[in-house]
């Protein structure tokens, strides 16, 4: 994906911790209330804010147990603002062998119309005996709603895990 991030940018939302449904709801809530961008950016915004985040809450690798709560997924996620395009990143630590399976899947899904990306996301609905990572079908939503291909970088922390970082481009513009 071709990012111009040399224009100026402005952090609309960062966050970094563990990832509750409740509190990520929270920041859905001011996505949502987005005054200054229209209703249709808003909308994919939230829909694409709320499937990457909910990835990291059900698969990061670092996790955390909460009073009263089932362990829940530690990681980050910003939100930045460009003239024409919001960027919305998360980033999580994953096991490191996913890292390579993570990322062809990356750039395979990458390589499909939106019909197509469909039709793969029904396939794996029906086949899901297949080992997963637990993020494809999220990514393939991520996607179909944002109307623009993923972006992703895989760095190695240690022998045993890598940190993930996924970039959804969100124009700001729709006819």
């Amino acid at each position: 994906m071709e990012l111009n991030q040399t224009s100026t940018s402005k952090i609309l939302l960062s966050y970094q911790g563990p990832f509750i449904i409740d509190e990520l709801s929270k920041f859905g809530f001011l996505i949502r209330s987005f005054d200054f961008l229209k209703s249709c950016t808003k909308h994919k915004l939230f829909k694409v804010f709320i499937e990457l985040t909910q990835n990291v809450a059900l698969y990061s690798e670092e996790r955390m147990e909460l009073k009263s709560l089932a362990k829940v997924g530690i990681g980050s996620f910003m939100i930045k603002e460009y003239d024409s395009y919001i960027l919305l990143e998360t980033n999580n630590r994953i096991k490191k062998q996913h890292g390579a399976i993570l990322a062809n899947y990356c750039i395979e899904m990458n390589k499909f119309t939106v019909p197509e990306l469909r039709d793969l996301k029904a396939c794996k609905r029906r086949h899901t005996e297949e080992p997963s990572t637990g993020a494809h079908i999220g990514l393939i939503q991520i996607c179909i709603m944002s109307l623009n291909p993923v972006n992703y970088e895989i760095s190695e922390i240690d022998n045993i895990s890598s940190s993930f970082r996924v970039i959804s481009k969100i124009n700001k513009f729709y006819e």
